[in-house]
């Protein structure tokens, strides 16, 4: 089935763009006066904690159509980052309509496939215990590795639960987009194991075909709790896990903190291209990021 085109703002929701950069410009102006009263668990530079006010804000008070509407589209994204770094892009039409964006040279001895965190418990799970409803994904071999930063596997009441919510003040997520995300992405389809992997048995997890696995997290992840809850089950049934959770960072930093032109280093991209260093070199090729 081929994706559903970018949903269209009605009238009322275009008009309510002006309001909502009025907001928008007030929570930053905000941070930035607040900011000088961090604590020592919140973003490590007044810069940070102004970008992620800003993004809270911004995921809350747009609609998904509003988003879509504001923002370019992935594609066009790719596009624009291709000719910055004079790169000819590479876009391969898949089935159902879905898109593969190559990165590099395609005939490069390890590609690194790129998911959203979620999908990578569930292409792990679909390789080891097909979806009735996908086709069958038939692979050589077991894959070399797989990595998951700040997987979102708690779809179904995770970020609502007390016992699974996280410290929610210095990372760019916020439980209302969470919940709206949640209900965008699921429709009026039932969780399951594939969708949830947090709610599966550590059962579920034996056998995946994969060599290695690392799990990356910011230290304040509102996710963090449940991240750390799902690794625990995914090492009882696969086995021994890299986890490895930076100190005062957010979801996905190392990503969104270049997006927002702060080339820092930190310590999950650190942690990372490390990581691909030794399981690429132990294939005899170097990893590049």
């Amino acid at each position: 089935m081929a994706p559903s085109a970018a949903a269209t703002p009605t009238l009322r929701e275009k008009l309510d763009l002006l309001p909502a950069l009025g907001s928008l410009v007030f929570t930053t102006l905000s941070a930035l006066l607040t900011g000088w009263r961090r604590g020592p668990n919140d973003e490590p530079s007044l810069y940070l904690h102004v970008v992620y006010a800003a993004v809270r804000k911004l995921i809350v008070r747009l609609s998904s159509p509003q988003q879509q509407w504001v923002f370019p589209s992935t594609d066009a994204v790719y596009k624009q980052q291709a000719a910055s770094f004079k790169l000819a892009p590479h876009i391969v039409e898949l089935r159902h309509g879905a898109k593969g964006l190559w990165i590099g040279d395609p005939d490069a001895g390890a590609v690194l496939v790129w998911y959203h965190g979620n999908l990578v418990a569930a292409v792990l799970a679909h390789l080891a215990h097909r979806h009735p409803e996908i086709d069958a994904l038939p692979l050589p071999g077991p894959l070399a590795a797989a990595v998951m930063m700040a997987p979102w596997t708690a779809l179904d009441g995770g970020t609502t639960n007390a016992r699974l919510a996280g410290y929610n003040g210095a990372d760019i997520l916020d439980r209302r987009a969470l919940e709206y995300w949640a209900g965008k992405y699921m429709g009026d389809r039932a969780p399951d194991y594939y969708t949830d992997a947090s709610s599966a048995p550590a059962e579920w997890f034996r056998g995946l075909p994969v060599g290695r696995i690392l799990v990356l997290a910011g230290g304040n992840e509102i996710l963090l709790p449940s991240i750390d809850a799902f690794v625990k089950t995914l090492e009882a049934g696969y086995g021994p896990v890299e986890f490895y959770v930076a100190e005062r960072e957010a979801h996905i930093a190392p990503f969104v903190n270049l997006n927002f032109h702060s080339s820092a280093p930190t310590g999950q991209g650190d942690k990372l291209q490390s990581w691909l260093d030794e399981v690429v070199a132990s294939r005899g090729e170097t990893a590049h990021l």
